[in-house]
């Protein structure tokens, strides 16, 4: 509880500071700039951020999923390659490299790409998820190549998400620059894995994927891979984790 407590006198501090400059531009922005105001170096070690806190930031009103976390299947292919070379379509600008992109859950089919539909299934007995793909004719083409283990799934919950914040900003713009206003800000604790997997199969937990292609620096007209990510609407927070209480909420709809 002491390091709560602690990022929540960090917030306050961080609150009076009013409107902040974002530090970068695109949707990243608003986790970044927490991110740099709380003094935390970007990286992708898929560990908590702040002394055992994962920490998000959004705008508000976004209707926006909260990624979770990243987690590359443990297919021994190499995922991203096998998915974008088999059910990818050629980029806009840069035709000779495929792009795909998919938000996926278990309650029907999602079209991705042009002729294909994806879709999650839970199998208990075995303990995985998997990625089953049909091809325009209905078939499946593929149930095998893409999944994920529960024990691997567990682990990255787990060592990632036992504790969560998130902070609220509101933004706005001067001279095309986004700058935002941290708020306010809530806590959880992440409640077991078998919830987890219940909202999987529910639907409330679902996969994005994207990969597309880099549009400037060093790597322009190559895959850009943001990886697998499990994410949740904002509203559905509760329902993985309990709500941490410090003092009254200052967010209102």
């Amino acid at each position: 509880m002491n390091n709560i407590i602690k990022l929540d006198n960090e917030f306050k501090r961080i609150k009076k500071l009013g409107w902040v400059k974002s530090v970068t531009k695109g949707s990243a922005g608003v986790g970044m700039t927490f991110e740099y105001l709380i003094g935390k170096e970007f990286d992708n070690k898929g560990l908590p951020d702040y002394d055992g806190i994962e920490l998000k930031a959004r705008r508000c009103y976004t209707k926006s999923l909260v990624n979770l976390f990243n987690a590359n299947p443990n297919s021994k292919e190499k995922v991203s390659k096998y998915l974008v070379n088999n059910y990818g379509y050629p980029d806009y600008m840069y035709k000779s490299c495929n792009v795909l992109s998919a938000e996926v859950d278990t309650l029907e089919k999602r079209k991705a790409g042009i002729n294909y539909s994806f879709i999650l299934k839970v199998f208990r007995k075995s303990k995985r998820i998997s990625l089953w793909i049909y091809g325009k004719d209905g078939y499946i083409v593929d149930g095998t190549t893409v999944y994920w283990t529960f024990d691997y799934l567990k682990n990255k919950l787990e060592s990632k998400l036992k504790l969560l914040a998130v902070a609220v900003a509101s933004r706005k713009f001067i001279d095309d620059i986004e700058y935002f206003h941290y708020f306010t800000i809530s806590y959880y604790q992440l409640k077991n894995f078998n919830f987890f997997i219940d909202l999987i199969e529910r639907g409330i937990i679902s996969i994005c994927i994207k990969i597309s292609v880099y549009r400037r620096g060093d790597k322009i007209g190559t895959m850009d891979d943001k990886g697998i990510s499990f994410r949740i609407k904002y509203e559905d927070l509760d329902k993985l984790f309990t709500r941490i209480r410090i003092e009254k909420d200052t967010y209102e709809n």
